[in-house]
């Protein structure tokens, strides 16, 4: 398939034009895979995964939630 590449002023490609064809080829096969991966699935695959790891405790060593969590978001 031709293909045209959008490039900046110093000459690096930013970006590719391609033909419309191939677009819906894309999407298709987008839309296939995000079909598989549904709620229910993500559901019984957490459920599993929890049943699995019952003696896993993450949490166990925070001491004060709300510190924790204050600390984990703290982005400035």
């Amino acid at each position: 398939m031709e293909r045209q590449y959008i490039i900046d002023k110093y000459g690096v490609p930013v970006s590719v034009v391609i033909p419309i064809s191939e677009w819906e080829e894309i999407q298709k096969k987008l839309q296939i895979r995000s079909d598989k991966v549904t709620e229910k699935n993500i559901k019984k695959d957490l459920k599993s995964l929890t049943e699995e790891y019952k003696s896993v405790k993450p949490f166990r060593t925070v001491s004060d939630p709300m510190e924790w969590q204050k600390g984990i978001r703290d982005e400035w």
